[in-house]
């Protein structure tokens, strides 16, 4: 993936960036340093959310190709199966 700690941003420290963000927010003296400060802070709570869906996609995913994987175990040891009682049926 990248250098990024998304557990990080994820995590708990994800409650406290987001409060510095607002605080500074309304703390800055100057509009321009508002509205980028404000910016800043819309931009980090779209890529926490974008994360957030993307970490809970990714576990999706891992379940369904585990479950295909399983099933797919299953098919093969039952043509094994199949193959074997033809090719020991064949020699009689």
């Amino acid at each position: 993936m990248s250098n990024i700690d998304i557990r990080a941003l994820l995590g708990v420290p994800k409650h406290a960036n987001q409060h510095r963000l607002s605080r500074l927010t309304m703390e800055v003296h100057t509009d321009k340093l508002r509205i980028m400060a404000s910016a800043v802070e819309s931009y980090t709570d779209e890529l926490i959310a974008a994360l957030e869906a993307a970490e809970k996609r990714i576990a999706d995913y891992q379940g369904l190709i585990s479950s295909l994987v399983g099933v797919s175990s299953s098919i093969l040891r039952e043509v094994e199966r199949i193959n074997n009682s033809a090719g020991t049926g064949k020699g009689e």
